[in-house]
């Protein structure tokens, strides 16, 4: 089990965007499945301009992983794990299920969900009240 934690990452980062959106990757992961819920997630440094979740929508993915995330799903934070956010900017986190964190600790790639590289919210604008499809 101990190699399994420490297991180097399958892949270098090869990140790919499309043209249509705002993508930033974590500022910080924390990876504790053995914690329970709520200790697996990244921390996202996003600019106050995407806050409104009725004109941007967002993705969270995680190598094969997607969950939406509205921008204003949680209250804006200045400071998390540690961390203080910019001027202009907020602090969110963005979670993944720990079953999903286990996933990938037994298909051998926790190396990769510990890599904040593999990790990207992507906003995107709504278009006439209807999100953009992803």
């Amino acid at each position: 089990m101990t190699w399994m934690l420490h297991k180097p990452a399958t892949h270098d980062c090869v990140t790919e965007y499309s043209t249509d959106g705002y993508h930033i990757h974590p500022r910080k992961v924390v990876i504790r499945p053995w914690f329970g819920r709520h200790h697996v997630f990244g921390v996202f440094m996003v600019p106050y301009v995407y806050r409104s979740g009725r004109t941007y929508s967002g993705v969270i993915s995680v190598e094969g992983f997607l969950d939406e995330l509205s921008p204003d799903s949680q209250p804006p934070v200045e400071h998390a794990e540690e961390m203080v956010a910019e001027p202009g900017h907020y602090l969110i986190r963005a979670y993944v299920p720990t079953r999903v964190a286990v996933w990938f600790l037994l298909k051998g790639q926790f190396g990769d969900l510990q890599m904040p590289c593999n990790w990207t919210f992507e906003l995107k604008k709504r278009t006439s009240g209807v999100e953009t499809s992803f």
